[in-house]
């Protein structure tokens, strides 16, 4: 007895099933369309001149159905306008924002930029004696100096002799580590009570 109404309960939902969906089968839409599926991405990427207008592809499909009600309200609705992403990006440029008035010392690394000699150009670390040593100039004295200050050095070095017109730039790759060095707070001894 149990299993003729496990069928009928089964030909039932499915009967049900094909019913709900029936106002998705007369709707003929395609499975990829060009045009942007939502507000989202319009924001991402724009809205190309080539994209159809929203109300069109509504008028098309005038049959019955949620689907068909769904995509009529959504035409319906204003669409807002945003620009590229990438006329954001390039409306505001990040500067590159370190201390002009740093002074080198031992410790830190530096990228000297020489242009059109690769040869040149690398990282350089100031040694203890607080100068680097570059290939054709030698030591050149960094201790005490500002990065623009050391880049104006390494020009004159290399213009007496070596490079007819050098140009230089100096940028701090990374910082000398710092010590904070003080006394010590003295330990907090906690009062006992006697019980």
């Amino acid at each position: 007895m149990g299993c003729p109404m496990r069928g009928v309960r089964a030909v039932i939902a499915c009967l049900l099933a094909a019913l709900a969906l029936s106002g998705c089968m007369h709707t003929t839409s395609p499975v990829a369309t060009a045009q942007p599926q939502s507000d989202l991405d319009t924001m991402a990427y724009g809205q190309p001149a080539y994209y159809p207008a929203p109300a069109a592809s509504v008028a098309s499909s005038n049959s019955g159905g949620a689907i068909a009600a769904l995509r009529t309200s959504f035409a319906a609705a204003p669409r807002r306008t945003y620009a590229p992403a990438q006329a954001a990006y390039a409306a505001a440029p990040m500067p590159v924002a370190y201390d002009a008035a740093y002074r080198l010392d031992a410790g830190d690394k530096l990228r000297v930029v020489v242009y059109g000699q690769e040869g040149l150009t690398n990282t350089y670390a100031i040694d203890a004696g607080g100068s680097i040593t570059m290939p054709l100039i030698g030591s050149v004295p960094a201790r005490g100096r500002t990065p623009a200050g050391l880049a104006a050095e390494i020009t004159g070095k290399l213009r007496n002799g070596y490079i007819r017109e050098p140009s230089v730039a100096v940028e701090i790759e990374s910082y000398r580590p710092f010590f904070i060095r003080g006394k010590s707070p003295p330990p907090v001894s906690i009062p006992t009570c006697p019980i």
